[in-house]
């Protein structure tokens, strides 16, 4: 497809073999997230750099991803959609997304880290996330605008799971999201929570929150790296 178009995929389930590169300013648009499923033949992601990512979207493109559901069942995905480049993802549903069962790694939808684009932003609304291994959606760099959308953990277990996590001066504004069932406990220190907002590695994280319902999570915001701000437990009137 030329560079601005669009991939409109059709009702069905389809099979990918390897990474998907998205280079160009491009738009994939399925049939609805209960008809347009699309799985990986069994790709197998690094830990770092931008294999990454089961779909890598590089530093000057554009990826507007919407009416599918990616599910990453089968395989070892880091990240499903690695955005390096800017984008957005509406009316998408994202499943099974796990990098290692010795580690808790994994995340459906992340705004990388290892980005140089200035005002690097991706946009998420009325997406469904559930079953990642850790993270539904990061944000490493640039800024997240995550809003009307919906985030299910795993619940009670050995392993970590947050919603949004904000980290190495990253920002986000998370607005009228769902959260419920973020309660995995690592270990002593890493503990779960619907929303995480850090500076481990790089200071100026921020999270704008406003509107969202958190329920039957151990933790609802936390901020801050073994320490800081704890808001509260379950909100199922919204934050």
């Amino acid at each position: 497809v030329a560079a601005g178009g669009s991939v409109i995929v059709a009702s069905g389930t389809y099979i990918e073999d390897g990474q998907v590169v998205i280079t160009k300013d491009v738009a994939i648009q399925g049939a609805g997230v209960t008809a347009t499923t699309v799985r990986s033949s069994g790709f197998t992601a690094t830990s770092s750099g931008p294999t990454r990512g089961w779909f890598h979207v590089t530093q000057d493109a554009h990826l507007d991803l919407s009416d599918v559901t990616l599910d990453g069942q089968g395989a070892v995905i880091h990240s499903g959609v690695l955005f390096t480049g800017n984008g957005t993802v509406s009316d998408a549903s994202f499943v099974n997304f796990t990098f290692s069962a010795a580690t808790p790694e994994g995340r459906a939808i992340n705004v990388d880290q290892d980005s140089q684009r200035l005002g690097h932003v991706v946009s998420i609304e009325r997406t469904t996330l559930e079953n990642y291994a850790r993270v539904g959606i990061y944000a490493g760099h640039g800024r997240a605008d995550v809003s009307a959308s919906a985030f299910t953990g795993k619940g009670a277990g050995h392993f970590l799971d947050y919603g949004v996590e904000v980290e190495r001066g990253a920002g986000a504004n998370v607005l009228g999201n769902t959260f419920r069932a973020h309660r995995g406990i690592w270990n002593a220190d890493d503990i779960s929570a619907a929303i995480y907002v850090t500076t481990y590695f790089n200071d100026g994280s921020w999270a704008n929150v406003v509107g969202n319902s958190i329920e039957d999570s151990l933790r609802a915001i936390a901020v801050g790296y073994r320490a800081g701000l704890d808001v509260g437990g379950n909100y199922p009137r919204g934050v």
